[in-house]
């Protein structure tokens, strides 16, 4: 086990009283963090407005959406927003990626960037759960800019975009690529993640690919050296786009009660079914073969397919959404105790009485969330599934019968989306999403 030195504890102890809104601190205390003095270009934020709720203010659908935007979704863009600035600023600052002198400095740096990018990486899962707004518009464009895995690509070309990350390393030690030329699948926190998380400094494409000849000529050194630049050009990238979705955030929020009220509830219920189809159907039902996303891995395990396999931060990944999707119920900022207003406990209550519904719902969460947290840490799911001998034990495994725990956390998690799509939406008299229409997983 790596001894982490006094650099390390100093830096993290350091981190946790100036990383802004999901530490503790109050959106006064933002105003001394280092982090809102850099120098990027956005917009002055806006104080985050006491809720309706604590005012005492008619629970209407206007006031239910405005509490959800102020006390839950605008402190996690703010969250994402600081933590990708303090990622950049430690990279230009400190990068190493790979400690070749095995110098305990080294290591501890490398242990502080890995540490900062599962801090980004958790404020995205935060916020991607909350698509309403700019953060759906254009098919989700601005955060597709960020963080772009594709399930399927992975499963049909297992190794080429490590590879295509691979040129690009190449390509900008050569000559340096701009910003804006940068391509998406090759340029985010994914990128990103092959780059912090792959202590192996050979390239990833075929044997004898005659574009990374040159690859092989340089020194460990010059590669390492190679991929710091390019996961630095990143993160100056990643700046560009969280600044840009930020400014975007920020114009909604404050026009959030100029969108008409059928449009918000759609858009908010849009936004909650999203754990079903990525969290859910994707992240874990795709690998577990136990979801139809992709035909091809119906029945049988996909482990190609696997999402954060180089960091191991699938269980934090999970966690993470599940608690995003509490929020939106309980309207209680998951990570600041500070921020909370209505919720969509209190509307089902307004419209009617469905204390039985949300009984069911509160017990179905609290019990993802502690079965989820028991998983161990680093948790993998690839070596996981290795371990079961036989496919029909993931098959056969339910909330109750948890013959391969992590197949039984995929019901547990559909026990979630059945009570939404059955009751949730009946409830409110809207529709399903398209997509979740007639979807028997």
């Amino acid at each position: 086990m790596l001894k982490i030195g006094n650099l390390f504890i100093f830096f993290i102890l350091t981190l946790n009283t100036a990383c802004g809104d999901f530490t503790g601190n109050t959106e006064s205390d933002k105003s001394n963090s280092p982090v809102n003095n850099s120098s990027n270009n956005a917009l002055p934020r806006s104080k985050v407005l006491s809720s309706n709720k604590a005012k005492g203010k008619a629970l209407t659908v206007n006031n239910l959406a405005s509490d959800l935007v102020e006390q839950v979704i605008t402190p996690a863009v703010n969250n994402l927003e600081d933590n990708v600035l303090l990622l950049n600023k430690e990279l230009k600052n400190n990068c190493t990626l790979q400690p070749l002198t095995n110098s305990e400095a080294e290591k501890e740096r490398a242990i502080v960037l890995r540490y900062l990018w599962k801090k980004v990486m958790s404020s995205y899962h935060h916020l991607e759960l909350f698509q309403i707004g700019p953060l759906m518009d254009n098919n989700f464009e601005l955060m597709y800019n960020l963080y772009n895995y594709s399930y399927e690509f992975n499963y049909k070309y297992p190794s080429r975009i490590a590879c295509r990350i691979d040129y690009d390393v190449l390509t900008n030690s050569k000559t340096p690529i701009a910003i804006d030329a940068l391509k998406q699948n090759s340029s985010g926190l994914d990128a990103m993640e092959y780059l912090l998380f792959n202590n192996d400094l050979q390239h990833s494409c075929e044997p004898g690919r005659s574009q990374l000849k040159e690859w092989e000529s340089y020194s460990n050194a010059q590669r390492a050296a190679a991929r710091c630049d390019y996961i630095t050009l990143i993160s100056e990238k990643l700046v560009s786009d969280i600044t840009n979705l930020a400014q975007r955030w920020e114009i909604f929020r404050q026009n959030i009660t100029q969108v008409p009220e059928q449009k918000l509830i759609n858009d908010l219920v849009f936004a909650i079914f999203f754990i079903e189809k990525h969290t859910k159907d994707q992240a874990l039902g795709i690998p577990t073969g136990l979801s139809k996303s992709i035909p091809k891995c119906f029945g049988q395990f996909c482990l190609d397919t696997i999402e954060h396999s180089p960091s191991l931060f699938l269980k934090e990944h999970l966690l993470t959404q599940v608690k995003a999707l509490s929020s939106f119920f309980d309207g209680q900022n998951s990570e600041n105790e500070n921020y909370k207003g209505y919720g969509f406990y209190d509307y089902l209550n307004k419209i009617e009485n469905h204390s039985d519904l949300i009984n069911k719902l509160k017990a179905s969460i609290k019990n993802l969330k502690q079965n989820l947290t028991q998983l161990p840490a680093g948790f993998d799911l690839k070596a996981s599934l290795k371990k079961v001998d036989d496919y029909s034990k993931c098959q056969n495994s339910t909330s109750r019968n948890r013959t391969v725990e992590i197949c039984a956390i995929y019901q547990d998690l559909r026990e979630i989306t059945q009570l939404l799509k059955q009751e949730f939406v009946v409830a409110l008299s809207v529709r399903l999403p398209v997509d979740s229409e007639g979807d028997a997983d």
